[in-house]
């Protein structure tokens, strides 16, 4: 039951079963199930970043005799875990060179999540091209490359590694509510989508209320979504200060306001920000749409060079911005 909640996001309801399991093989002495509860103890545990927890499980493991290969495979893999997590960055390479010399004795549960430390550890010390090479590693595996699982990682390691947009289909994880909606948070700051990752970070919160705190703040272990987050938010913070500072002043027209949003902003800015900024309110129809395109059409035919990418718009500096020019 606790590996079950475990595997679909419910990770606080998985934590009092999986420490009630191990308690109770424990005093039954039965060692494989000790090992079985211990080891998806360290997983919770790691999953909610309780680093107590995390530390009593690695010890249980490491209590145990007569492991087998396998297992003693697994026990090192919650060690790097917990040095990834401690951010004891030599620590964590130290083990995972131990487990490279025994990746031909891993079964594939155990390989990709081999795989999967390595390519937290690549990508939290920024070596993007090491990253990319365990993610092509990935396609080895073809049992693994269907999953929900290899499609987040593919597509949160492009987005980090080459700012790659978020697409994905939300019936891809459909067992996977809280990677989906992970996903759509991450797309929805990249749009700057305000209201929208509002909304979805609530529905986060609901899920796992210690691990999400106010927008923004989350209380996990690092990992591709925190390191996305981190990523799109200072993005989608720069975009919301510079809307609220806009609500402080007054212009003469749509047109105007438009430009003076553009030209203050230091990223490209989503036709669903830019309409939420100069109305108010989401866009909700395709005539909305095309009152915005006809704003920006007529501040191109002002001289102004404003770009189409990846769904956002961008004002490009030239000599002739500097001008004063009369928009109205």
């Amino acid at each position: 039951l606790a590996i079950a909640y475990n595997n679909t996001s419910q990770y606080e309801k998985a934590l009092p079963i999986c420490k009630y399991a191990l308690k109770t093989f424990q005093d039954a002495q039965i060692n494989e199930l000790i090992f079985l509860s211990a080891y998806n103890l360290s997983v919770i545990s790691h999953n909610l970043n309780l680093i107590e927890e995390l530390t009593e499980a690695i010890d249980v493991l490491e209590s145990l005799n007569g492991l087998e290969k396998s297992q003693s495979l697994r026990v090192n893999l919650s060690v790097s875990l917990f040095h990834l997590v401690k951010k004891n960055y030599a620590q964590t390479e130290y083990f995972l060179q131990e487990l490279e010399k025994d990746e031909k004795a891993m079964d594939e549960a155990c390989y990709s999540n081999y795989l999967i430390v390595r390519l937290l550890f690549f990508i939290a010390i920024k070596n993007y091209t090491k990253s990319n090479q365990i993610l092509n590693r990935f396609k080895e595996q073809r049992t693994f490359i269907p999953s929900a699982k290899y499609k987040f990682i593919h597509i949160l390691t492009g987005y980090l590694t080459s700012d790659l947009p978020l697409y994905f289909y939300d019936r891809d994880f459909i067992e996977h509510p809280h990677l989906k909606l992970q996903l759509k948070l991450i797309q929805s700051l990249q749009q700057q989508t305000i209201v929208e990752a509002e909304t979805i970070w609530k529905n986060l919160r609901d899920l796992a209320p210690s691990l999400y705190g106010e927008l923004g703040e989350y209380n996990g272990h690092p990992c591709l979504f925190s390191y996305s987050l981190d990523k799109s938010y200072q993005t989608f913070k720069n975009v919301k200060n510079i809307s609220m500072d806009r609500f402080k002043k007054s212009f003469t027209s749509k047109r105007e306001e438009l430009l003076s949003l553009l030209k203050e902003s230091k990223t490209p800015l989503s036709k669903d920000h830019i309409f939420f900024a100069l109305w108010g309110k989401k866009i909700e129809s395709k005539d909305q749409v095309k009152v915005l395109i006809q704003l920006i059409t007529r501040l191109r035919k002002k001289g102004y060079n404003i770009t189409y990418k990846h769904g956002c718009y961008e004002l490009i500096k030239s000599i002739q911005d500097s001008k004063r020019r009369s928009v109205s």
